[in-house]
């Protein structure tokens, strides 16, 4: 059995226990090493990898216990009321808002969310567009999508999963759906016994 000597950016994120994005950035800059295939795509090596931890393990400490979640949606009233609901269950839950598809776009390479509540209606664009083009994308296609809707309608629940979100809720939606959606196991540096 052999050892694998390069990682993708995906397998480097989840090493270093950080997002795809953070790692092309730390690449970009020249901060961590990184070869290109004769097809394009970037890859490390797993020594580089594991030296870059090493060296700044206290950085990385500090980036995994903090959750940037865009709610995108032109509800005000249920927008407000999900900011709030967020921010209330840890102080390294960091939640943004956007009200429309145009708004969603400039943040999610602004922000840089982990996770993005996404409404399907809204005006100029739809969420199924932008989580098309979120997971298009290869700086944000692994930035976790849940959608959201005020209609039941199958057609459109299918649309959005097909494009790469992880669920579909329903409205009203409550506190314990969107802890279950976000799987709160994933984060235990975020999440404690208090959100429950």
């Amino acid at each position: 059995m052999t050892t694998k000597t390069y990682l993708t950016p995906k397998e480097a994120a989840d090493v270093l226990g950080v997002s795809p994005i953070t790692i092309r950035q730390w690449a970009q800059k020249g901060d961590l090493p990184s070869t290109t295939t004769h097809g394009g795509h970037r890859r490390f090596r797993k020594d580089d990898v594991m030296k870059f931890a090493s060296r700044i393990s206290s950085q990385i400490s500090n980036i995994k216990a903090t959750l940037r979640i865009l709610i995108v949606d032109d509800d005000r009233e249920f927008s407000n009321y999900l900011f709030d609901m967020l921010s209330s269950l840890s102080p390294s839950i960091v939640p943004k808002k956007a009200a429309d598809g145009f708004a969603a776009g400039k943040e999610l390479f602004l922000f840089e969310p982990h996770i993005v509540l996404l409404d399907i209606r809204m005006p100029t664009l739809s969420g199924i567009q932008i989580c098309k083009s979120t997971k298009l994308d290869p700086s944000t296609q692994y930035t976790r999508i849940i959608a959201m809707t005020g209609y039941s309608e199958p057609s459109e629940t299918d649309a959005i999963i097909e494009a790469g979100a992880e669920c579909c809720l329903t409205k009203p939606i409550h506190k314990k759906q969107i802890l279950e959606a976000i799987n709160t196991s994933k984060y235990p540096k975020i999440f404690t016994d208090s959100t429950d």
